[in-house]
């Protein structure tokens, strides 16, 4: 089986937030600056999922865990989540969308692959290697997300040499229960 199971059936009794791979996902996007920077912040917003994200709530880097323990409560209760692309102003409101007057910074550039994921993560590969990959749903199709780092990084470094590891992480379809998470 590859580190990244395509295949993999995808059952609702399986469905359970991981919060440890949740807050290694927000960890990656905070690295470059969580320690110059505390007081930026994260956007955790969800929604049910019939609808776009049309809630949220930021979060301070140094208050991950805060993060973590709210999305995955709000993602148990059958709500799709999503994180910010980008780490917010410090002065941006602890609740509500944000806007692009609020983003500081971006740590990574995400692109969306809604169809055909393995191929896409295959075309990408051969320009650039991302690394994080998120599986955010199966059906119809596996789709997902590569993050692309855009600051130099040991972890990331190390990461580049060391064999991929497969974990659970933000489940943006309630309804589709193993989304994966993938540093590469």
């Amino acid at each position: 089986m590859s580190a990244l199971d395509l295949s993999a059936p995808a059952s609702a009794t399986a469905y359970r937030p991981n919060r440890a791979d949740m807050r290694r996902h927000l960890e990656w996007l905070a690295e470059p600056v969580c320690c110059a920077s505390p007081d930026l912040r994260v956007e955790i917003a969800w929604a049910d999922p019939e609808t776009g994200p049309n809630r949220a709530k930021t979060f301070q880097l140094e208050k991950l865990s805060d993060a973590v323990q709210f999305a995955a409560w709000i993602n148990s209760k059958g709500c799709n989540v999503y994180v910010g692309a980008t780490l917010k102003r410090a002065d941006t409101p602890a609740k509500g969308r944000t806007r692009a007057e609020h983003a500081a910074l971006a740590t990574c550039l995400p692109v969306d692959v809604d169809g055909d994921f393995e191929t896409g993560a295959r075309k990408l590969g051969t320009v650039a290697k991302p690394q994080l990959l998120v599986l955010t749903g199966r059906t119809p199709e596996p789709r997902g997300q590569h993050d692309f780092a855009t600051y130099g990084s040991k972890k990331a470094a190390r990461q580049d040499n060391e064999a991929a590891y497969f974990r659970q992480s933000f489940d943006l379809n309630h309804n589709e229960p193993t989304s994966a998470c993938l540093l590469v």
